[in-house]
């Protein structure tokens, strides 16, 4: 493995500084707009389903003002992205000791910051290369990203939100969640909108996320989306309550209507391969 995390320096050689990027695994990034879509839970279980498929997969939290998933997965805060990054740019030991497994899933998560207030001390572009590196080591990387996307840069202010917009242009596929009800789609909507314009190509899978029993509601938030918008695939999630359940405990969701639904999206998204 270390093998395999080797760069190579302004000479050409193999060395810290310059990553030799070997493309095997897959970019998925997940992300939602603000107001509690629950896109992290759906990032943690598709890595889980990653899992399931008898392939490697590997969790990264990129979100860079509420980053969450050491805490939810009941891991601790460090080693984490910046311990990543220090590793690749800077020979600060080695990038897979930044990876954390979670044990219960059988996969690897790459925390995010420790603290949201470090976030000007992650340049966006280096938390992409560390990105591209990991997905030559895994077969499915799945990174959680930030509900904002405003390009604050272009306003000649900090890149408030950077790693959010450089992970989404970077990654293979994208899968926005929102929640089932108008002011959800209303968001989710408006985010797809920042997003097709970041990542131009890639194909988009929409989640609906806390769904209702009710067939009615449900065809009433498809039929606003699809006016809107056609995405790759459209998969309605029903409310389970096993998932907060399961966010209490800092523990993975039980087998039910959450993980099967989820589980089922996996198949679609996780087997596609970007054109060569």
């Amino acid at each position: 493995m270390e093998a395999s995390l080797e760069g190579a320096d302004r000479s050409g050689r193999p060395g810290i500084g310059h990553p030799v990027h070997r493309l095997r695994g897959r970019v998925c990034a997940v992300g939602g707009p603000p107001g509690g879509c629950g896109a992290s839970e759906v990032a943690v279980e598709l890595a889980r389903a990653g899992r399931r498929r008898g392939e490697t997969s590997l969790l990264i939290d990129a979100d860079e003002v509420a980053p969450s998933l050491a805490q939810r997965l009941g891991l601790p805060p460090i080693p984490n992205i910046r311990t990543a990054i220090d590793a690749l740019f800077h020979g600060a030991g080695r990038l897979h000791d930044a990876l954390l497994p979670v044990a219960a899933g059988g996969f690897e998560l790459l925390a995010g910051l420790a603290n949201p207030a470090d976030w000007p001390q992650v340049r966006p572009q280096e938390a992409a290369e560390v990105v591209a590196e990991l997905r030559g080591l895994r077969d499915h990387v799945i990174v959680n990203v930030g509900a904002h996307t405003e390009d604050l840069a272009r306003l000649g202010v900090a890149d408030r939100y950077g790693v959010t917009r450089e992970v989404l242009g970077a990654a293979d596929l994208v899968i926005g969640v929102g929640m089932a009800t108008p002011i959800g789609v209303a968001r989710l909507v408006a985010w797809i909108a920042d997003v097709v314009v970041i990542a131009p190509g890639r194909p988009i899978h929409l989640v609906v996320n806390k769904a209702p029993a009710s067939r009615f509601v449900r065809g009433e938030v498809e039929a606003e989306i699809l006016r809107n918008y056609a995405p790759a695939s459209l998969t309605v999630v029903p409310l389970d309550a096993s998932v907060e359940k399961a966010a209490w405990r800092g523990e993975l969701v039980a087998q039910g209507p959450f993980t099967r639904t989820v589980e089922g999206l996996a198949n679609r998204v996780l087997a596609w391969k970007p054109p060569a």
